[in-house]
């Protein structure tokens, strides 16, 4: 998705992304929601691209989309210890 192409291209430390239908909570959720754009589209990553950390010190970084659920940003190499650190 063009979602997924521009984050990857504009923020080198993302490994993978995962989105969900819900809303995310804790210490590593971005305070302030997006506004919601169709699922995947071009505008949703340049929201995402001006607000995530450009140098990453934590596992997972996180989103809310106002109306439409998460969108997380794993750093390390190792996908099941991203899910961790989502999961907590």
């Amino acid at each position: 998705a063009p979602v997924h192409r521009l984050i990857y291209e504009q923020i080198p430390w993302v490994k993978f992304i995962i989105h969900g239908h819900m809303f995310a909570f804790g210490d590593s959720v971005q305070s302030e929601p997006l506004p919601r754009w169709p699922c995947g589209a071009e505008n949703q990553a340049l929201d995402i691209i001006k607000i995530a950390p450009q140098k990453m010190e934590s596992p997972v970084w996180m989103v809310n989309i106002d109306g439409h659920g998460f969108v997380a940003l794993l750093s390390g190499d190792d996908p099941a210890a991203g899910l961790d650190a989502l999961a907590n």
